[in-house]
């Protein structure tokens, strides 16, 4: 049994003092608007962001215990807490930018108006504050530490998303998924969350275009995709080559033409049935480690993956005119998917070796920390399993006063 991690009372205090005044309590008109203010919503906001704080420095308190809040750490380049939350942050930015080039602009904009920014913080943001131009590590450490923006609150969110995909203990496992004891012979449990949560939403990472002008399907119905370069044309052609993959966002190695596409989506779930992707356990169990993850989307009756070779030539040129649709289409799609892993087990005092999904050999094994962080980025839902998965380990907020405990009643923060 894990121990339950209290965290102090206390705690919930210091940013409650924005909200209320926590002095001594007495039958009051102060009292009263006191307790207003704790029932309202934000104290539960300002819960979720405190208890979160705090187990992420549980987490991470293997650096450093001596660290009483996330943004010291910010004092150490070194750390692995700093590396992180900056890999996220740039994962956040690029993310942002490549739907909206505008996104940090308007940010800053609305900061400014709202009077959260102090005059030496205006002339950092300066440099920054162009269209398409992502915040450097200066803006990071700035708009961290800066609370109101709540950036914080987002790369917390996304990290505590990490820490729960790297969960392995066997017996935490146990209380996060009902169907453990049937699926742990079939994971590697050092990858058990990601595996299981790959296999139920079904991710994969796309590049898209189509045509619905139909005087220009007419004049291009018969045109196909031989290699790379024809995909780029159409999409420099119809597409804000804005819309790109930043390089902490290529997932593959050795596809150096994925960043000169334009039309990225981001990772994409639940959706998989759109591209023909399988992902039950037993084809993924059927596949081996060369097996094609990636590649262009066929438009024909066949309905699968065409690979792309070291020259940027498709094994097999593909239709852009889709008969189904009937529209001009085309997709680059690269399914995220654990691979096979052989591991030997002695069953009376004999030797067997079985097959279990992992990411060991993965094409995908150097760039999981950023996959994990895309993830919570593309779906919401994880940050929630995530928050979950953590209060059923044991981390509880412990309350001292009695009416925040009635504000949170029912809530598994306490």
């Amino acid at each position: 049994m894990s121990k339950i991690k209290y965290l102090s009372s206390s705690l919930l205090i210091l940013p409650a003092l924005s909200v209320v005044s926590c002095g001594r309590v007495e039958n009051s008109i102060e009292k009263t608007k006191q307790d207003d203010d704790f029932k309202s919503d934000e104290i539960k906001s300002i819960a979720e962001s405190i208890w979160t704080e705090k187990v992420l420095l549980d987490l991470y308190s293997e650096e450093n215990s001596e660290v009483k809040k996330l943004s010291d750490y910010l004092e150490n380049k070194e750390s692995k807490f700093y590396k992180e939350a900056l890999l996220t942050f740039d994962i956040y930015a690029s993310n942002n930018l490549s739907k909206d080039p505008n996104f940090f602009v308007k940010m800053y904009a609305e900061w400014n108006k709202k009077g959260w920014l102090t005059s030496e913080e205006q002339k950092i943001l300066v440099p920054f504050n162009i269209p398409t131009v992502k915040p450097g590590t200066e803006v990071f450490e700035l708009i961290y530490k800066n609370g109101k923006t709540e950036i914080n609150k987002t790369i917390n969110n996304s990290l505590l998303t990490l820490k729960y995909f790297s969960i392995n203990n066997e017996e935490q496992l146990k209380k996060l998924d009902s169907n453990f004891e049937t699926n742990k012979s079939k994971y590697d449990l050092n990858y058990y969350n990601l595996i299981s949560y790959i296999i139920d939403s079904k991710p994969y990472q796309v590049w898209e275009y189509e045509e619905t002008n139909t005087s220009n399907i007419f004049v291009t119905r018969n045109k196909i995709i031989s290699t790379t370069s024809d995909f780029k044309e159409l999409l420099a052609d119809k597409y804000d080559l804005n819309y790109r993959v930043s390089e902490n966002e290529l997932l593959l190695p050795n596809r150096g033409y994925l960043t000169e596409f334009g039309g990225y989506k981001g990772i994409v779930v639940n959706n998989a049935s759109k591209y023909n992707l399988d992902y039950t356990f037993s084809k993924l169990i059927a596949k081996n480690k060369d097996s094609v993850v990636d590649g262009f989307y066929s438009n024909n009756a066949d309905k699968k993956i065409v690979s792309v070779n070291n020259e940027g030539k498709l094994t097999t040129s593909i239709s852009l005119y889709d008969e189904e649709s009937k529209k001009l289409k085309a997709a680059y799609v690269v399914q995220i998917i654990p691979t096979v892993k052989e591991i030997e087990k002695v069953e009376n005092d004999k030797t067997k070796v079985e097959k279990i999904l992992s990411f060991d050999e993965s094409i995908f094994k150097n760039k999981l920390t950023e996959l994990m962080i895309m993830l919570s980025f593309s779906d919401s839902s994880i940050t929630t399993k995530a928050i979950s998965s953590f209060k059923k380990i044991g981390y509880k907020l412990e309350l001292i006063y009695e009416i925040l405990k009635e504000t949170l009643k029912g809530s598994d923060f306490i």
